[in-house]
């Protein structure tokens, strides 16, 4: 046969599987699959951690935004009844023959008061999506990191694979002797 010849390809393959050395092929073939087996895993862990990383922030961002919701409608609730107070005590003023400059203070205040309180919780709602963006961007840098990580192991299983594949005699090798 003509060296380099297909036929010589599919010679050697077939003298390659039929007749090795079993201890020393049949260990690094474990020693790969085991590789490969392992990397897998941690590749699969580390897509893991990144999908919790991604869920975990956009659970707290709902969270976030319920409280915010809550807060919206605390101060609805809030507001109502400043009013009835504010009017029951107008009512008992106007009662007590209060000076209009008087009744008219009293509404300036409360007013101030009102806007005050309307202050405090959009501040407080600012504040609640300030973290609630915070979170969701920590979240896909953790999970970014973890597909880093997954990448790099994979890229690291490959090395190790080729390299054990270097350990096999190169009778067994693909275009070996």
């Amino acid at each position: 046969m003509i060296k380099g010849h297909p036929e010589d390809f599919y010679d050697n393959l077939i003298d390659r599987l039929f007749h090795f050395e079993p201890a020393s092929a049949t260990k690094v073939a474990i020693s790969i699959a085991t590789t490969v087996a392992a990397t897998g895993v941690s590749v699969y862990g580390q897509m893991q951690q990144a999908n919790a990383a991604e869920n975990s922030a956009r659970y707290n961002a709902q969270l976030a935004a319920l409280d915010q919701e809550q807060n919206r409608r605390n101060r609805e609730i809030e507001k109502v009844q400043d009013k009835k107070r504010f009017y029951l005590q107008q009512e008992k003023n106007v009662n007590l023959d209060m000076p209009l400059d008087f009744l008219y203070a009293d509404l300036e205040s409360f007013e101030y008061q009102a806007l005050i309180k309307d202050y405090n919780v959009s501040q407080t709602n600012q504040t609640l999506e300030a973290k609630k963006q915070k979170g969701i961007y920590e979240g896909q840098v953790q999970a970014q990191t973890a597909r880093t990580r997954a990448a790099g192991t994979t890229l690291s299983g490959i090395g190790k694979v080729a390299k054990q594949s270097q350990d096999l005699p190169d009778k067994y090798k693909l275009g070996g002797r």
